[in-house]
């Protein structure tokens, strides 16, 4: 069976350093006026190295605290836009019906975390993706990212496969 890796973000951007003449002081860190322009240059990185994922955890963290910014908005949206077809490329399209792919008893070993979990409860080998994604109450790239990141670790599977 082929092996997947998972490719690696790209590296941060070199930090800015300021020259202070303690030595302790002696820290990276982006001016304090300037920080949602360092996070603009981090998210515009992700962007170019076509890292989705990061590129919206920084839209996201930069809209937090300037919810008017255009070009936040705008990355969060192409983000979104990529990483749905990225998950849909994965699953399959919206009216394929998963189910499990491991005894019930054994998923607490295979998945720890709350948001799986709950959408795990909403597969039952019956309802289909957009079913699931709806009821799930989370966002829709959200919730096929989880989808398909189980498909991708054999929780879940599809009857036509």
């Amino acid at each position: 069976m082929e092996q997947r890796h998972r490719s690696q973000p790209p590296p941060l951007p070199p930090p800015v350093v300021t020259e202070v003449d303690e030595p302790e002081e002696r820290i990276s860190f982006v001016p304090e006026d300037d920080i949602e322009g360092g996070r603009l240059h981090v998210m515009y990185e992700r962007l170019r190295h076509d890292d989705y994922a990061g590129a919206q955890l920084v839209a996201q963290s930069i809209l937090e605290r300037e919810p008017e910014n255009h070009d936040a908005q705008q990355c969060l949206e192409m983000c979104n836009v990529e990483l749905r077809k990225l998950y849909l490329s994965r699953v399959g399209d919206l009216g394929r019906i998963p189910q499990l792919s491991v005894e019930a008893e054994d998923l607490p070993q295979r998945v720890r975390d709350e948001r799986s979990t709950h959408l795990l409860q909403l597969v039952n080998g019956l309802t289909p993706l957009a079913t699931i994604v709806e009821a799930s109450g989370l966002p829709q790239v959200e919730a096929l990212g989880i989808l398909s990141e189980l498909f991708l670790r054999h929780v879940i599977e599809f009857e036509d496969e």
